[in-house]
């Protein structure tokens, strides 16, 4: 599963700058293919190089704390491919985590023409997959019930879904520097109970739950305290795979 728009989107730049310098091409004997392999494969590892240097001042407390939880959750194993939508233009998922193997790897989100309130693209809904990553997007999407029936069709036979959701019975939403009260863009407010009711609407099962931090007083983002208690967390965690028949 080649992320193909992460060569196109991400690399662009930094691959015409490397290409036009004539040094590059003038040093190898190695054909043109060859080249552009071994260029993009340094350009590559030279980005998610620079991106973990900058994980820790970049990202807020409360954002490493369930990007965390949630890979801990899928319990990725060796050769498993990904899915992950509302995967942000700064492909967070792949900047906390930059071994994820990118052959297997594929982003999806407004940002690169993907709206998920249409559901999956054509050219994906036939493939497997082993994890998909659904990351504090369910509550921005109006569609939310046919999007995670395309899901589940996707999944392979040992796959899972893991998805990320504000708890509708935190203790508070927002903080002083960012309002207090719900975020504008939510549309939606999940409760356990809600969830397993729509997981076992499209022919789901919640398998794991966890809970992520909590955020009292809300003074700023930054200061988030973690639990694995679901009680009063900000942000829930779920596991979900397939029912069997």
């Amino acid at each position: 599963m080649r992320n193909n728009w992460f060569y196109v989107e991400i690399l662009t730049q930094l691959w015409e700058d490397r290409m036009n310098d004539d040094t590059t091409l003038a040093a190898s004997s190695k054909n043109e293919d060859e080249i552009e392999d071994i260029e993009l494969n340094n350009l590559r590892e030279e980005y998610f190089t620079t991106l973990e240097k900058q994980v820790d001042s970049f990202a807020p407390r409360n954002m490493k704390i369930r990007f965390k939880k949630a890979f801990e959750l899928a319990e990725l194993k060796e050769n498993e491919s990904i899915l992950d939508l509302g995967c942000g233009s700064d492909l967070n998922l792949v900047r906390f985590f930059p071994h994820i193997d990118l052959d297997k790897y594929l982003g999806l989100d407004i940002c690169f023409g993907h709206n998920l309130e249409n559901g999956l693209p054509e050219f994906i809904k036939t493939q497997k997959v082993d994890i998909i990553f659904m990351l504090e997007i369910i509550e921005h999407i109006e569609n939310f019930k046919s999007l995670l029936k395309q899901c589940k069709q996707m999944l392979s036979d040992k796959g899972r879904i893991i998805l990320s959701t504000p708890n509708k019975f935190r203790i508070v939403s927002g903080d002083i520097l960012n309002n207090i009260g719900e975020d504008q863009t939510h549309i939606h407010c999940f409760g356990k109970s809600n969830m397993r009711n729509l997981a076992r609407i499209c022919g789901l099962k919640i398998t794991k739950i966890t809970g992520t931090y909590f955020s009292f007083p809300p003074i700023v983002r930054s200061i988030a305290i973690p639990t694995n208690r679901t009680i009063y967390s900000d942000v829930l965690v779920y596991r979900l795979e397939k029912m069997r028949d």
